[in-house]
């Protein structure tokens, strides 16, 4: 087959993922890949020996030079349906690391939340001229939860939250971290980390969260986020 020569001749972990693929895009199918997961689709008949050998021959690849952790396939007269989720590349570069329970845990963040207020709030009242007259300072802009939403090695979710455990802006004395509703514990260098890759804005914004990286910028600091 041209894509089993192709392979033959790479033999390395660096391929592309969509290059393991190309027998079925090569063959009509479309391919959808989001993150570590791959999904292709056909409409129309086609042979069934001819698919399932192609199905099993991606993963016999896959599974050895990047590891597999969910498959599925379905095929119907009208339809085949693939999909092909491959273990997450940990690599020192782009890692988180947490401990929850005692357990260190590397985390590959993909995505990025952030909730407050970016712009300054001035409340006002009318004076007994009739004016209205601003009440006091205004308040600052404010970061009230960020979410860094990551996946280990076997793409299972590991969501990290930072919050006021009372509500509002996230202060020192108040903020909670949190996977899941449990506590973890997260050192400076890690902090550190999470804030260049939410500011380089290269993993995927998510609730509008753009339009607090200003706000992210002039108010998070490292130190603030280490639990």
């Amino acid at each position: 087959m041209k894509h089993l020569k192709k392979f033959n001749e790479s033999k390395s972990t660096e391929m592309k993922l969509e290059d393991y693929f190309v027998e079925f895009t090569d063959n009509g199918f479309t391919i959808d890949i989001e993150l570590n997961s791959v999904k292709l689709k056909y409409v129309g008949k086609y042979d069934f020996d001819e698919v399932f050998e192609m199905y099993n021959d991606v993963i016999m690849k896959l599974k050895t030079f990047k590891g597999i952790t969910k498959t599925n396939f379905s095929y119907k007269e009208s339809m085949t349906d693939v999909m092909i989720e491959v273990k997450n590349k940990i690599t020192e570069g782009d890692i988180i690391e947490i401990t929850l329970r005692d357990n260190k845990i590397k985390l590959r963040p993909h995505a990025y939340s952030i909730y407050g207020n970016p712009n300054p709030q001035q409340s006002y009242y009318t004076d007994k001229a009739g004016k209205v007259v601003p009440l006091s300072k205004p308040r600052p802009a404010y970061v009230s939860c960020i979410i860094l939403f990551c996946k280990d090695e076997d793409n299972r979710n590991y969501n990290i939250t930072w919050e006021n455990a009372y509500g509002g802006k996230i202060t020192k004395e108040d903020i909670k971290v949190k996977v899941a509703n449990k506590s973890i514990k997260i050192d400076l260098e890690n902090t550190t980390k999470v804030i260049e890759i939410i500011n380089k804005n290269e993993i995927t914004p998510r609730s509008g969260a753009e339009v607090m990286l200003d706000t992210f910028g002039n108010t998070i600091t490292p130190d603030l986020l280490v639990k």
